[in-house]
């Protein structure tokens, strides 16, 4: 300890602190979105694993090898990302005032990486994104998938492909509603077989 009762910093942690910040500050990032975690994470954690409940009932797990958050709020999730959305419908019993949660069918999210932007309250899955949702029997693929928390819309430009009962539709971009009842795909193609 110095005589102002603080421990000396190690010389070598400087110099590898300035050295990291300078490497930072020369490169330049591929893509914009990297651009946005070009800083130290204040918080780093493997086997990440969040868990959100609503009126006691589980309506979200995320699951990834390595979670970064960063001082602005944004963070990175890496490797076998796992999102199950499970939507519930709450009941209560008159009689009893006794709350029943009923699950209904989860949907499931894979993706290699996402990003979450806190200032454009955006969440980016980049790498073989797949959602299925049993519920409406529908799963989509594609290599990058944005969604818009204000506006609750799920969007792409990249090509994707939507599997639908016995339907393949493929396209390039995607808009849809978060609950994946209304969706349109710029430039389609596919096979539609219909229902006799």
């Amino acid at each position: 300890m110095n005589m102002n009762g603080r421990k000396p910093m190690n010389l070598i942690r400087v110099l590898l602190r300035f050295s990291f910040f300078s490497i930072i500050g020369i490169s330049t990032s591929v893509h914009a979105q990297d651009q946005l975690y070009d800083q130290i994470p204040i918080v780093e954690t493997t086997q990440f694993e969040l868990f959100r409940t609503e009126q006691g009932a589980l309506t979200l797990m995320v699951k990834a090898l390595e979670m970064c958050q960063y001082k602005n709020g944004n963070a990175v999730l890496n490797g076998n990302i796992e999102i199950t959305v499970i939507e519930t419908t709450i009941e209560e019993n008159i009689d009893t005032e006794e709350k029943i949660s009923r699950i209904e069918s989860p949907t499931f999210i894979q993706a290699d990486k996402l990003f979450y932007d806190k200032e454009q309250k955006k969440i980016s899955l980049n790498g073989n994104v797949m959602i299925t949702s049993s519920k409406k029997n529908i799963k989509i693929t594609t290599e990058q998938l944005s969604y818009s928390i204000e506006k609750e819309l799920i969007f792409t430009d990249a090509p994707i492909t939507i599997i639908n009962k016995k339907n393949i539709l493929q396209g390039v971009g995607l808009c849809a509603t978060k609950d994946l009842k209304k969706y349109t795909i710029h430039n389609p193609h596919g096979v539609l077989e219909e229902e006799q």
